[in-house]
């Protein structure tokens, strides 16, 4: 018999580091997680034990051992496994097995992808709006509310937006008055807007603006558009072709339902000799299990190319657009792979017919499902309801 684990944390990512252990063929046969409540239930399928099981099912059983289901946690949980079942128990970090999985899955599950990009919209946007109401929580209660652990962050996030504009990875030089898109911003703008004697026309947009901009105007007891609408696949419905200086992408692409479309859409505004400029974790999808709205792949091949994947698709950006922009990629320093950081740089060279790459009716019919699914959400009462209980929260 094989060595069967215990995963030691119960939480998104204790789900994410099981199935990543069950993909490397590694046995996982329960959940521990001091939540009570979580105790007795089934999580991703296995049952989160308590305590007294977990000791019944690892005393005098050398073949189990323990996986540790949390990085804020790592040392609190290391020294209570030891602590409470012996020091010679095996313990195995989260960092192990997502080393171990890049190693073993992603590498050569990237190595096998061919150039294929097909994205079923209406697949894409279910899970997508499903997902709408957590994206909404994790603001108000990590970043919004007065004790979520991010409300310092926010704070300053809300009051820079009036603040000079700073952005270290943006090598072009802003003039007053210049057009910048804050896209896919979150529930506000981390960019000031002030620039020498002058000032930028910034506009941060998101597709969740209606809900930032409630819950920004809860905090501030002020009703003011902070963020407009707008969504990235459609970018061009909501402005004027070559019009836009800038565009700036932060950690948002991976969200996407099409971020191949939505690059096009961002070049299809920017004027000539516009920036399109992104900074993404690398791979954030792999790291995020794949789990809600984290359904894409930013990354940097061995050519130094921009290349968007995940599990079905693969698309070399670099090579796509190269006859009317240039593309430039950086990988940050960082202390390791799940931690990497990858910056874009796309300048646009010239115009370009995005018909070439997506007919008119193929896109009225996506605009179409997507409309359809958020109408279709809209009339779930419960989405409302969640949202006002959510907003008492402030």
């Amino acid at each position: 018999m094989g060595r069967k684990y215990i995963v030691y944390a119960a939480g998104a990512m204790g789900v994410i580091i099981k199935r990543y252990a069950e993909e490397l063929g590694i046995e996982v046969i329960a959940f521990y997680d001091n939540n009570k409540k979580l105790q007795g239930n089934y999580v991703d399928g296995v049952k989160v034990l308590t305590q007294d099981e977990v000791y019944e099912k690892t005393k005098n059983n050398k073949e189990t051992g323990f996986i540790i289901g949390s990085e804020s946690y790592l040392c609190e949980l290391h020294s209570e496994i030891c602590a409470l079942y012996g020091n010679s128990v095996e313990i195995i970090e989260p960092d192990q097995i997502q080393e171990r999985y890049w190693e073993d899955i992603v590498i050569p599950q990237k190595k096998q992808l061919k150039e294929q990009y097909s994205v079923a919209y209406r697949t894409q946007i279910l899970p997508w709006i499903d997902g709408i109401m957590d994206e909404v929580a994790y603001w108000i209660k990590c970043n919004v509310s007065r004790n979520g652990m991010n409300h310092k962050n926010y704070v300053i996030r809300f009051q820079h937006q009036e603040d000079a504009f700073s952005c270290s990875r943006l090598r072009r030089e802003l003039q007053c008055g210049d057009t910048v898109l804050d896209v896919g911003c979150g529930i506000c703008t981390p960019y000031g807007n002030r620039i020498r004697d002058g000032k930028l026309n910034l506009t941060a947009v998101d597709p969740l603006a209606f809900f930032y901009n409630k819950i920004n105007g809860a905090y501030a007891k002020n009703e003011k558009e902070w963020v407009k609408f707008g969504i990235f696949e459609f970018l061009s419905a909501f402005y004027e072709k070559a019009s836009v200086d800038v565009i700036l992408v932060d950690n948002a692409l991976d969200h996407c339902i099409d971020p191949f479309k939505s690059i096009l859409e961002c070049l299809c505004v920017i004027k000539t000799g516009g920036v399109l400029s992104m900074r993404h974790r690398r791979c954030e999808a792999v790291y995020e299990g794949y789990m809600g709205l984290h359904k894409w792949n930013m990354d940097i091949n061995d050519e130094k190319e921009f290349i968007v994947w995940n599990k079905d698709n693969f698309v070399n950006i670099s090579r796509v657009v190269r006859d009317f922009a240039e593309v430039t990629v950086r990988l940050e320093k960082s202390n390791g792979r799940k931690d990497a950081f990858i910056e874009v740089e796309i300048v646009k060279k010239r115009a370009f017919d995005i018909g070439n790459f997506y007919e008119q009716d193929q896109d009225r019919q996506r605009m179409g499902t997507v409309l359809q699914a958020l109408m279709e959400k809209l009339s779930d009462q419960t989405l409302n309801l969640q949202f006002q209980k959510l907003l008492e929260i402030i």
